[in-house]
């Protein structure tokens, strides 16, 4: 392999025109891989004082086919290989086709299939069966011709490379658009951002640069509001003003009342300018940044457009917010209304309870006592409802479960029948609206009261039994004793008895069925539904 030093040739100048953004400080790698030593020496003689878009020429010497393979994976970035077919096979130079595009990977990098012996390698056999980007006999391959086919390849890695890195830059984009689309507040996005932009022109440029110098800044006026920055502006420029840092020229157009969302290049900086729907101008500046060519500022045109709709998102999730903390804070005053509310009725309930109890008091009509206790239990259990509800942090429901467990063992306590009778809740969670919850309660009052008095003469022992089931479209009720059961002769349709009657059309208000049992004692089921109606 020959010295580098003398290897780097350089090149006539080429058109600057194509603004593509390569470092002109690099020089392009030239893999010249033949087992004679002749070609080599003709080569770098041919390519001498040659130079392409100002950069110059490494020629890397490769002897053998095992040291082209070593070379290429240890210079991936090699933009052309004048490649010999015969070196030590008579096919080394097709192999070595395939190792650099199958097992290197190397897609980009220019394949000139070179050979002195155009038999073992016919041009069209080759050209089809083979991934190389040209094909030329050594006697064609004049000093002239070397050069024009060595400019034309350069070209075409020179396109590919940049096709290729606005891929990863895009990439990058999409990734980072991502990211900073999945922000919700502003301080944490600034920081995001001013992160992303600095992958972004990274990714145009050669050389790495180690943290762009950028500012962020609210438009107000003539006045520019410091919101933060990197590299030199890193520190608070709150004290500075930042309309020196910006180009006069630049910042002459900012003044446009009717300007949109745009980006401005000078130079060797950029200015970004945003406006909200809200009207709220900013704007983001870079400085010291390398020259773009014309496909990268269109990509960074394309990344500033998320830039605005980010935060365009984060003023909309503002506001949402903002509306839903005044939604939420009318709640709880209306929630706080409506508990007094319960709370009021409740306490209504237990004064007419209390006034029924003190009607009790001297009364020897043991029929009178009868009719105000049970008007007493079934305000009592009204009372329980709104009691519930106020208890809850649902306003519109009540746990119904809970309060059958609590009416029972408020009923049992009442009657002073816990020595006697015993009490079997099953059931399942369940939610009710009021203005299902009250005559529910009702019937289950109704139902209890008539065990807990009639059931069981002279104190005899027994169950009350309560199971409360929930399917797809109904809610099943059965309350049952058994004790000695119901008159046989009663008839449901002439009964005079109030409860009975209140169980009858308490049913109906809640468009439930009920069928009643005495065998073995009574038994009232009930099947009914919770209507959209009476949710409202």
């Amino acid at each position: 392999m020959t010295d580098g030093k003398d290897d780097i040739i350089r090149f006539v100048s080429e058109d600057q025109s194509d603004n593509i953004s390569i470092s002109d400080s690099s020089s392009w790698k030239l893999i010249v891989a033949d087992d004679d030593e002749e070609v080599h020496a003709v080569t770098a003689l041919a390519l001498s004082d040659f130079k392409f878009k100002n950069r110059p020429l490494e020629i890397i010497s490769a002897y053998s086919a095992k040291e082209t393979e070593t070379l290429i994976v240890k210079n991936p970035d090699t933009a052309v290989i004048l490649l010999d077919v015969v070196m030590e096979n008579h096919d080394s130079g097709l192999q070595l086709v395939k190792f650099i595009r199958e097992k290197a990977k190397n897609n980009l990098v220019r394949i000139i299939l070179r050979t002195g012996q155009p038999g073992y390698a016919p041009e069209l056999e080759v050209i089809t069966l083979f991934d190389i980007n040209d094909y030329k006999e050594k006697t064609e391959l004049t000093s002239s011709k070397l050069v024009t086919t060595l400019i034309s390849s350069l070209r075409n890695y020179n396109d590919l490379k940049t096709i290729e890195k606005s891929r990863l830059t895009l990439e990058l984009i999409s990734s980072t658009s991502a990211k900073i689309h999945g922000l919700e507040s502003e301080k944490p996005m600034n920081s995001t951002i001013y992160e992303a932009l600095n992958e972004v022109i990274n990714s145009f440029s050669g050389p790495r640069i180690k943290e762009i110098s950028l500012f962020d800044a609210i438009l107000n006026g003539d006045e520019m509001i410091f919101e933060g920055g990197t590299g030199e502006y890193a520190h608070d420029y709150r004290e500075r003003d930042l309309k020196n840092e910006i180009p006069a020229l630049v910042f002459e157009k900012l003044k446009d009342t009717n300007l949109l969302d745009n980006i401005f290049f000078h130079e060797n900086s950029c200015t970004i300018f945003l406006q909200s729907r809200r009207g709220i101008q900013r704007l983001i500046y870079l400085k010291d940044i390398p020259q773009l060519s014309d496909i990268n500022k269109s990509i960074l045109r394309t990344f500033t457009t998320n830039i605005s709709t980010v935060y365009n998102n984060i003023e909309l999730l503002q506001e949402q917010k903002k509306t839903e903390k005044e939604i939420r804070n009318s709640l709880d005053e209306k929630l706080i209304l409506v508990k007094e509310i319960h709370h009021r009725v409740k306490n209504n309930l237990q004064i007419i309870s209390s006034l029924l109890h003190m009607q009790l008091t001297g009364l020897k009509d043991k029929k009178i006592i009868s009719i105000l206790k049970e008007s007493e239990d079934r305000v009592k259990s009204m009372s329980l409802v709104h009691e519930k509800l106020y208890q809850s942090d649902l306003m519109a429901t009540i746990d119904f479960t809970e309060y059958i467990r609590s009416l029972a063992e408020s009923l049992i306590s009442s009657y002073s029948v816990y020595d006697n009778v015993e009490l079997k809740i099953e059931t399942v969670p369940l939610m009710l609206s009021i203005n299902t919850a009250i005559p529910c309660g009702l019937i289950v009052n109704e139902i209890l009261t008539n065990s807990i008095k009639y059931a069981f003469p002279g104190n005899k022992e027994g169950i009350i039994s309560i199971q409360l089931s929930v399917t797809d479209e109904s809610i099943f009720l059965k309350i049952s004793d058994n004790g000695i059961g119901l008159p046989r002769e009663l008839n449901m349709k002439k009964i005079k008895s109030l409860g009975l009657k209140l169980i009858q059309i308490l049913t109906d208000q809640i468009d439930g069925s009920l069928e009643i049992e005495s065998d073995k004692g009574t038994s009232f089921a009930i099947t009914f539904s919770e209507s959209e109606e009476r949710e409202s």
